[in-house]
């Protein structure tokens, strides 16, 4: 994460307590601009106590402000930055101060993958977690770290799995060993960039299945090319092999023509 390019909300709290919020935008490694053109950050609430803010805010997903960075699922690359005194509108050329060495990033998911089942459905349903076991995260920028889980024995029988993601009422994943399900693997993206130790994980999947069979097996098609190689893994003595690629809103949007 860095200034170049990011949407910045600069928020505080006066001395009568009322809360204020810019939006703003940087286009470089400089102070951000007030986006003029509309103002799409706006503040719920907010107090000040004991030498701490807290500002609670909200904001659409995608403003379509060329201002506005989209807030997508998945993770989103935060930066955060704090001065020493508040902004004084009361006077004509007031304006934020630098932050010095007072700042940060984060990686944070700001919005959930899809729409979650009711918890009314997901106790009807069996589950299966593949997890690691308090794994000791090295204390590197980057690392990768791979873990294979044998098929369950519930997975002797055709199961459908379907709340990985919400699929339609009427059809499910279909997950049995003897489809060539026997084992599964997780592989884990370590982003260290302090290089903290003593860091464990325990995360890991949570499938939920089905005790009836659905009417449907889903199935799924993906569009675009793998660009990244270290993806690339053939299975050893495959007598063919097929490439699974995601093709992003980005390039759909330009062009929305395809052959099959």
């Amino acid at each position: 994460g860095g200034m170049q390019g990011a949407d910045i909300a600069v928020a505080w709290v006066d001395t009568s307590g009322k809360v204020h919020i810019q939006d703003r935008f940087a286009f470089d490694k400089i102070k951000p601009i007030i986006d003029n053109t509309t103002q799409d950050w706006f503040a719920l609430r907010g107090q000040e106590q004991n030498g701490w803010t807290g500002i609670q805010f909200k904001r659409y997903f995608d403003t379509c402000d060329p201002m506005d960075v989209p807030i997508k699922s998945g993770t989103n690359i935060l930066i955060f930055a704090y001065g020493l005194v508040d902004l004084d509108l009361c006077q004509s050329n007031a304006d934020i101060t630098y932050h010095d060495n007072r700042r940060g990033t984060r990686i944070l998911p700001l919005r959930s993958y899809a729409d979650q089942p009711a918890e009314s459905t997901l106790l009807e349903l069996e589950t299966i977690d593949f997890r690691f076991n308090n794994h000791v995260v090295p204390s590197a920028d980057t690392t990768y770290y791979c873990k294979v889980f044998k098929s369950p024995s519930t997975f002797s029988t055709k199961r459908h799995a379907i709340a990985t993601t919400v699929y339609p009422e009427e059809a499910g994943y279909a997950v049995t060993s003897d489809m060539g399900s026997k084992y599964f693997m997780i592989k884990m993206h370590y982003d260290n960039p302090r290089q903290a130790s003593n860091l464990r994980d325990s995360s890991g999947i949570r499938f939920y299945l089905a005790n009836e069979l659905r009417k449907y097996d889903l199935g799924y098609i993906l569009f675009g090319t793998v660009s990244n190689p270290a993806s690339l893994a053939i299975p050893p003595k495959a007598e063919q092999f097929i490439v699974d690629s995601y093709c992003p809103p980005e390039a759909t949007r330009v062009c929305t023509l395809f052959y099959l």
